[in-house]
C-alpha cells in the first residue's frame, strides 16, 4: 500500500474519521440508552413474588453487587437475574426476562437486561440474565427487584423483595 505524504491534510482527515468511528462504537456518542417502560412504584411494589404463565410457575432470584476491587474505581450496581421453574421442570422456550427495576426506600432505577442469557448459570429448569452500570447505591442496603418477563403472548412482572447489594472486594 502506497501512502500519499504530499497531502498531510488527507492523513489527518482519515485519523479524525477513525477516532469519531471508535467513539461512536464505544458508546461515547452522548446518546442516552433506551429505558424500559415506566411503572408506578405502587404497581412495582404490589407485584407478586411468583409468576404463573400458561406453561410454568416461575420464581425470581437475584445476585446484586458493587465492585470495590482495589485496581479501579468502585463500579455501579451489577446483577444477575435468575428465573427458575418452581417444580424443576424444563424451562419453556419463548420466555425471557426483558428488564429489571430496582427499588430502594426512595428511588427506582430501571434498565434493560443483556440480550443474551448468562450462560454460566443455565440449567434445564432455569435461565439467567445480567445487567451492569447501575447506580452507586449501597452496598449492604435492602432493595426490591422487579423483572419484566415476556412470553410470545403477553408480559408479566415478578418481584424479589428485600434483596441486599453485596460488596465485592
Amino acid at each position: 500500500m502506497r501512502r500519499d505524504f504530499t497531502n498531510p491534510g488527507k492523513h489527518h482527515l482519515s485519523v479524525t474519521i477513525l477516532i469519531l468511528l471508535i467513539l461512536q462504537l464505544t458508546g461515547c456518542s452522548g446518546v442516552t440508552p433506551p429505558v424500559p417502560p415506566d411503572y408506578s412504584r405502587e404497581k412495582l411494589l404490589a407485584t407478586p413474588e411468583t409468576l404463573r404463565t400458561e406453561q410454568v410457575e416461575l420464581l425470581l432470584r437475584t445476585d446484586l453487587w458493587r465492585d470495590f476491587m482495589p485496581l479501579g474505581p468502585p463500579s455501579g450496581l451489577q446483577g444477575v437475574i435468575t428465573l427458575s421453574a418452581m417444580d424443576s421442570t424444563q424451562f419453556p422456550n419463548g420466555i425471557r426476562a426483558e428488564a429489571a427495576y430496582v427499588l430502594t426506600a426512595g428511588d427506582t432505577w430501571r434498565t434493560y437486561l443483556d440480550n443474551d442469557e448468562d450462560r454460566s448459570v443455565q440449567e434445564a429448569f432455569r435461565k439467567a440474565w445480567r445487567f451492569r452500570n447501575g447506580p452507586h447505591w449501597g452496598p449492604e442496603i435492602p432493595v426490591d427487584v422487579v423483572v419484566l418477563v415476556l412470553t410470545p403472548d403477553t408480559e408479566y412482572l415478578i418481584r424479589a423483595p428485600d434483596q441486599y447489594i453485596l460488596k465485592a472486594e
